[in-house]
């Protein structure tokens, strides 16, 4: 047996950082479809779902986006369970968006997250603010990434999966350290 992961199945050693791009998410997708990174406005209020999977149990300490340079608004960033039950998203519900071309890191409430499948959770109050995302395709929803609109934010109790129609992948992700 080999000393390193197979390509795209997650390791059973403790994870500290998954985002879109690592092997528990869409990494290997990614780098197969993936038409780049650019900075983009994301569709308001429309809550993007991102699939990952985790072999060994993980503590969710803080999440993070990829700004881009125009800021705007707020978002809020959540994780949750494959039936689609919220596990937890920002404190406060709502995180002003801040910082041009920077990572934005969002504490959260620490998580355990066992072995399984979940949803990495993303949705902004307004269509200006830009944020780094990889084109996909022919759509995400060959991946499994899920959309879903709302009135308003915060991230809601229970998902609601629906195929989404665009392309869009932002940048986010999950840590289990304190700062990344």
């Amino acid at each position: 047996m080999p000393d390193f992961p197979i390509i795209g199945q997650p390791h059973a050693s403790p994870t500290v950082i998954c985002s879109v791009s690592s092997p528990e998410s869409l990494g290997v997708e990614l780098g197969a479809f993936s038409q780049g990174l650019s900075a983009t406005a994301l569709v308001a209020l429309n809550v993007y779902y991102i699939p990952f999977r985790l072999a060994a149990p993980m503590v969710a300490r803080q999440m993070f986006i990829e700004n881009g340079g125009t800021i705007s608004g707020s978002f809020d960033v959540g994780i949750y369970s494959q039936d689609g039950s919220r596990l937890v998203n920002s404190p406060s519900g709502s995180v002003a968006h801040a910082g041009g071309n920077v990572l934005q890191i969002v504490d959260i409430t620490d998580t355990l997250l066992l072995p399984g499948r979940y949803y990495m959770a993303l949705v902004f109050d307004n269509g200006s603010a830009l944020v780094m995302r990889g084109s996909f395709s022919p759509t995400a929803a060959v991946v499994g990434i899920f959309n879903q609109t709302l009135g308003a934010l915060p991230l809601p109790a229970t998902a609601t999966f629906a195929e989404p129609t665009l392309g869009t992948i932002p940048v986010l992700g999950i840590t289990s350290k304190v700062t990344i």
